[in-house]
Parts: structure tokens; sequence; C-alpha cells
């Protein structure tokens, strides 16, 4: 999941979330951190603001998301 604002009508909606780390990192091997994902839309990388939790399993990532609040909302899952 990207960890900056990604651009408005990308990854297949018109508002991705990515995931807004706050100034932090990504949690080391076998830890888990609450975080949140943001929503960009035209005017705000931060437009809409979803809690989520980032666990690291040493090869991947494992992310607890809740389903998005509007058809227009997605979650990004690439590098843009």
């Amino acid at each position: 999941m990207p960890t900056s604002c990604v651009p408005s009508s990308h990854c297949g909606t018109r508002s991705p979330y990515w995931l807004d780390l706050e100034g932090g990192k990504l949690p080391a091997v076998g830890q888990e951190k609450a975080a949140r994902a943001c929503a960009q839309h035209w005017w705000s990388c931060n437009w809409f603001r979803t809690p989520i939790t980032v666990r690291n399993c040493g090869a991947f990532y494992l992310y607890k998301l809740e389903a998005p609040k509007d058809c227009d909302l997605a979650y990004c899952a690439k590098t843009v």
C-alpha cells in the first residue's frame, strides 16, 4: 500500500486510499501498528480518513481494512 498521497483517479477509483503513517515508520517484523488510510480527492490528500491496522509478517504486510463507505473510495495496493 503506498505510504504517500496517491493522485485522484488512480488505482481504478476516483478517490484512492493510501497509508498515512503520520511521519512514523512501518512496523518491524512481527509487530503490529495502528495507522490510518487517507483518501485523496481533488482538493485534499486527507479528504476521508479510516483507521486501519498494519502487521509486518516478514515477507509481506497484512492490513486490517474497513470497507470503503462510498463507491468512489478504494484502497490502492500498488506504487503509483
